[in-house]
């Protein structure tokens, strides 16, 4: 057995048990931050034996944490990098517990993504053990604000100069049907948009006798049914774009033809698919079923968030994907297809920066992520802490 084996064997519990630990520290915006989180992560960053981490926030109450290991020689930077906040819990009583429990560490984050943040560092800490890297330089940035707007997490530390790097993975739940089974070369992108219905406050008993009863609740409703789910913005390959509804509101007491509505969505976009063209294609489907027969007369307006998560690719062939996909096979037995992530990640932040970056790949199911009852099995978790430093030590050596 090597001495990197010998080190991952003596410590990937312990990235089981640090993940439990996140786990049961709140960090779901807004209600609370990630400093908990991160001073959790400094104390295991020394108790691993790891070299002093740095901490670096835009805003003091969402700080990024950074670790760097550099090798004797000169060589390539990798970057492995997770997020530290969740979705908040919703009504889910037991979100935080921690608990591990038939071979599953349960608890929101437990998959996305603080077993993959717990896995990263202890990665860093067997490569360490065994005396790596021999050259280069790994860059830990586990980072705030992902699941909100981004702006104060890898955004930040990206504007700030401080991660110029060769290659990079980004830690999310990559499973689809089973731990591992896709490495995903292609990310998709987000793009929030709002509708807005208006019309005229007015007593509800003379709704349909009015040529003024604009009925804004109604408008939305059809919005929501019949605007078309998938629709092409010029994107060539792959499936088809995709925009999904998570919200709506609107109205008032009962007798009171409501004077506004509005509903929440999210469009998922693909490689060489803009925000101007989402914008566009929205505004043009919308004025269509405006149009049509036995639309309401509400006024119906579509605005487009101005912070833009761009779907991102990875050339399949790019010496991170292969290390990548031959550590997986070799700790797993099984080699991951390559393929899409559904989700969106901050992916583009780094391949903005000419960095070669695997969009999502880390331990659990998609399908586990931002629902109740939230988990990931133990064996991932572990699993990852050997893929991460077996890919690591393959890159900078």
């Amino acid at each position: 057995m090597d001495r990197l084996a010998r080190a991952i064997d003596g410590l990937a519990a312990q990235a089981v048990d640090l993940a439990a630990r996140l786990v049961a520290i709140p960090s779901d915006g807004p209600a609370h931050d990630e400093r908990a989180v991160v001073a959790e992560l400094v104390r295991a960053t020394a108790s691993l034996g790891l070299p002093p981490s740095e901490v670096v926030a835009d805003d003091p109450a969402h700080p990024n944490l950074l670790v760097r290991i550099r090798g004797e020689e000169p060589g390539r930077r990798l970057i492995l990098t997770s997020h530290t906040d969740t979705k908040p819990p919703g009504a889910e009583v037991h979100a935080r517990s921690g608990v591990i429990r038939d071979g599953r560490l349960h608890g929101l984050g437990s998959a996305d993504a603080k077993g993959a943040v717990a896995a990263m560092l202890v990665a860093a800490a067997a490569l360490v053990e065994a005396g790596l890297p021999s050259r280069g330089e790994l860059l830990l940035a586990l980072t705030a604000d992902e699941e909100s707007d981004g702006t104060r997490g890898l955004v930040h530390l990206a504007s700030a100069g401080l991660l110029a790097a060769d290659a990079a993975i980004v830690g999310e739940p990559s499973g689809i049907e089973r731990s591992f089974d896709c490495l995903p070369v292609s990310a998709r992108g987000f793009v929030g948009v709002t509708l807005r219905a208006r019309g005229r406050r007015l007593h509800s008993g003379l709704a349909g006798d009015r040529t003024d009863a604009a009925d804004p609740l109604r408008a939305i409703g059809r919005a929501i049914i019949d605007l078309p789910p998938r629709f092409t913005l010029g994107a060539t390959s792959g499936e088809a774009t995709r925009l999904t509804f998570s919200s709506f509101g609107g109205g008032g007491p009962d007798g009171i033809l409501a004077d506004r509505a509005w509903a929440r969505g999210e469009v998922r976009t693909r490689p060489g698919e803009t925000i101007e063209a989402v914008e566009t294609a929205l505004r043009a489907d919308l004025a269509e079923l405006l149009a049509s027969p036995g639309m309401t007369d509400a006024d119906v307006t579509v605005e487009v968030d101005p912070i833009d998560w761009p779907a991102s690719e990875v050339d399949p062939s790019a010496p991170i994907v292969t290390a990548l996909a031959n550590a997986t096979e070799r700790v797993t037995g099984r080699r991951p297809t390559l393929g899409g992530f559904p989700g969106a990640t901050e992916a583009h932040v780094l391949a903005r920066l000419g960095i070669q970056t695997v969009p999502a790949f880390g331990p659990g199911l998609l399908a586990s992520a931002h629902v109740p009852g939230e988990s990931v099995a133990v064996a991932d978790v572990q699993d990852a802490v050997a893929i991460y430093a077996r890919v690591a030590a393959g890159l900078l050596s």
